[in-house]
């Protein structure tokens, strides 16, 4: 579990450390607390109405000085955070 909680940063590891760390007898029990505090219907939603109106045009239009090749990769980097 310990590589678990390496991966964690911010709001999620506070979480993990405060309610999870100690509470968890294994992973799979870990990452459903992780789960069920984190991926609610109301984030769902507002990641796919992220993801559902990104479109390049956009990210052209942000960043005018980029090569096309930068605002791409900035874009995919972005849509990967989702």
């Amino acid at each position: 579990m310990k590589a678990f909680s390496i991966m964690l940063s911010d709001n999620a590891l506070q979480f993990y450390l405060d309610s999870v760390k100690g509470s968890s007898t294994n992973l799979d029990e870990a990452i459903s607390k992780m789960r069920k505090r984190f991926i609610t219907p109301e984030r769902t939603l507002s990641l796919t109405r992220e993801w559902d109106s990104t479109a390049l045009l956009q990210y052209f239009s942000r960043y005018p000085e980029k090569p096309p090749k930068d605002v791409l990769e900035i874009m995919v980097a972005r849509l990967q955070e989702l």
